[in-house]
């Protein structure tokens, strides 16, 4: 069995982070996505406002469904190299 190699495990999470940061940068210009967040924004304050001092319970919601989104696109990114590769196999045999 093969040794896992840390070091290049860290530093191919943090290539993946900075490719997921870029694609950001992308996204957020997009009048899709700019749409879908300000009618994100509304409804967030509105139910925020009603929950009053509740309002906790919206934040912790949020930041659990941030970091869903977040292994989401981790795991989407790995697959898509994964897939590449396999792809290049198959073009190459």
């Amino acid at each position: 069995m093969c040794k896992k190699d840390s070091t290049f495990e860290n530093e191919f999470y943090e290539f993946i982070a900075t490719r997921c940061d870029h694609n950001y940068d992308l996204i957020k210009k997009d009048p899709e996505y700019i749409d879908c967040m300000d009618k994100y924004d509304k409804l967030y304050s509105e139910i925020a406002s009603l929950l009053g001092d509740k309002k906790h319970l919206l934040e912790e919601f949020s930041s659990i469904e941030d970091l869903i989104s977040c292994i989401n696109e981790k795991y989407a990114y790995t697959t898509g190299l994964k897939d590449g590769l396999r792809l290049s196999d198959v073009l190459v045999s």
